[in-house]
Parts: structure tokens; sequence; C-alpha cells
């Protein structure tokens, strides 16, 4: 009794992580801040809001990947109807496999060079572009925002620790 609980705790808890993956990709891949609390705590505690999650991800997924000439085929009414029939693990890792065939794609797409391919997977996408004061110099946008979504990148993709990332962060925050 009490390992067939632990085993269900233990699955429940990978469920939550994995979930939680998809989530932060899903963002990443659509140019948002990779913030995944709210998501999730949505479809822990809300009943019924999973169905609504996997149909609306898997619609947001195809439609990130167009803005990156990418084609994922949006498959969000498959998904919402093996999640209504019990399925939910099936749904989740078929909409899995299709953030990380977007991501290769639209990293192979970004090597290949080609144009109109926003590289938003690169911390550098969400530097502030320069602009002219009236002294023709250059000088840097400051958004807190767009510095705060730069630094999320690079944690997420482990170039910096968290160490750094929350002194970091706190510079950002100081700045407001």
């Amino acid at each position: 009794g009490i390992a067939m609980l632990c085993i269900f705790g233990v699955f429940a808890i990978i469920m939550i992580l994995w979930q939680r993956t998809i989530i932060k990709k899903i963002k990443l891949i659509s140019g948002e801040e990779p913030k995944c609390a709210g998501e999730l705590l949505l479809c822990l505690f809300i009943p019924f809001y999973i169905y609504y999650w996997v149909f609306t991800r898997a619609r947001k997924l195809s439609a990130a990947a167009a803005n990156h000439n990418v084609h994922i085929k949006d498959h969000g009414a498959l998904y919402l109807v093996l999640t209504i029939f019990a399925l939910q693990l099936i749904a989740l890792i078929l909409l899995h496999i299709n953030c990380n065939k977007a991501e290769k794609m639209i990293a192979e797409a970004q090597q290949a060079g080609q144009r109109n391919v926003p590289n938003r997977l690169n911390p550098e996408f969400y530097a502030p572009a320069p602009i002219s004061n009236n002294n023709n110099r250059q000088q840097r946008v400051e958004s807190p925002m767009t510095d705060l979504i730069g630094l999320a990148k690079l944690k997420v993709e482990g170039k910096i620790t968290l160490e750094e990332y929350d002194n970091r962060r706190e510079e950002v925050l100081a700045k407001l």
C-alpha cells in the first residue's frame, strides 16, 4: 500500500515537472518570458482546465512555429480527444515531441541563414536595439522586461548559473 502510494507520488511529481518543461518550451518558441507557475497551478487545481490547456497550447505552438516560418501541424483537437478519454499522458508526449520538432526546425532554419526567421531562441534576440539620440551617439534602450527575459533565457539554457541570474536580476530590478 505505502509503496504504491510512493510510486504514485513520484509519478505525479514527474508529470508536473514534465508539464512545466512543455510550458517553458512553448513560451520560449512564442517569444514570451518562460514563466510557467500560473499555468501549471491552473492545470493542477482547476477542474477540466487541462482540456483547455492542451487544446490551446497545441494551437499556440503551431502559430509560434509559423512565426518562425516553420510548419508544425495543429493537433489541438487530437490532444483534446486524447485528454478527454483519460489519455493525457499520450497527449503530453505528442505535444512534447512537437515542441522538440519545432525547436529543431527553427534552429536548422536559423543555421541555414534563412531570412525572416527571427532568432527568438537566442538570448541576444531579447537584447534591446540601439537607438540614436540627438547627439548621434548610440544609446541602449533600457527595458527591464527585455533584460529579464534575456536573463531567464540564459538561465534556462544553462549559460549562467542560478547565482549569476539572481545577481543580474536584482541589478535590473534595482533600476526600476
